[in-house]
């Protein structure tokens, strides 16, 4: 089945064959925040029943710093999770394994082998994970960038899609960045993220269109030329948020 969601502060799942067989939309959910914030914000919207999927981000907790300096998370967050993962609504995603760092570090088995552990606990329909690196030499953290679009790269992206497929047990995929050091970075990025994915006939990109819309203001590049670049009949996942632009950026 193909799930089309939406996250971040909306999810959008949906699965082909109960679309054709029941005729019902797309359902909307949320990405789950371990804030009070949140708590208040989203907590009406849970209680009407209209949050129909949730996202959680699988190393919340321990990605970087490690499942031996785990934070402990509030009770409510594992009362969340634990009741969409039993009604099969709760979609993973991840945040600090560095997809396309090219030198593979002890950090990342150690990720691969926590997000195992994690997967076994709850039942996710799927994962996903940035399409970018933000660790390399010298480096342990910090703002996910883009990497070149070459044959070595596209290997690594497959290889490790490869990997976090076989320690989730579960079908993966990935998110478009929003961040490009040029204009070349955003126009490509659709035909890279296609090449890593053909790597896995299941493999699922999850359209951020938050970051489609970054890069089209920040670049000067017209929408409809990045999305027909990107693989849209992959697509198991559309992802919407809210940001504020501050007045020094709406002045300009």
């Amino acid at each position: 089945d193909r799930d089309v969601t939406g996250v971040q502060t909306c999810a959008l799942p949906i699965s082909e064959d109960e679309v054709t067989m029941t005729g019902r939309p797309p359902r909307v959910g949320l990405n789950l925040f371990a804030q009070e914030s949140f708590r208040a914000a989203a907590g009406p919207l849970f209680e009407a029943g209209l949050v129909d999927a949730l996202e959680w981000d699988v190393d919340e907790s321990w990605g970087f710093g490690g499942v031996e300096r785990a934070r402990v998370l509030p009770r409510w967050i594992a009362d969340l999770l634990d009741l969409y993962s039993d009604d099969d609504a709760l979609y993973g995603h991840g945040v600090w394994f560095s997809l396309l760092s090219a030198r593979w570090e002890g950090r990342q088995q150690r990720w691969l082998e926590a997000l195992h552990v994690a997967c076994a606990a709850r039942r996710y329909r799927h994962l996903s994970e940035h399409f970018g690196f933000h660790t390399a030499r010298g480096f342990r953290r910090g703002t996910m960038f883009p990497a070149p679009y070459t044959d070595g790269a596209v290997r690594v992206g497959r290889d490790r899609l490869r990997l976090m497929k076989e320690a989730a047990g579960v079908r993966v995929g990935v998110e478009n960045a929003a961040v490009a050091l040029a204009p070349a970075d955003a126009v490509e990025q659709g035909a890279f993220v296609a090449d890593v994915l053909d790597g896995d006939a299941d493999a699922f990109l999850v359209l951020d269109v938050h970051n489609v819309w970054a890069q089209c203001r920040n670049l000067g590049l017209p929408p409809a030329r990045l999305l027909r670049e990107f693989p849209l009949a992959r697509v198991r996942e559309i992802r919407s948020e809210e940001r504020r632009v501050g007045k020094e950026c709406r002045s300009r």
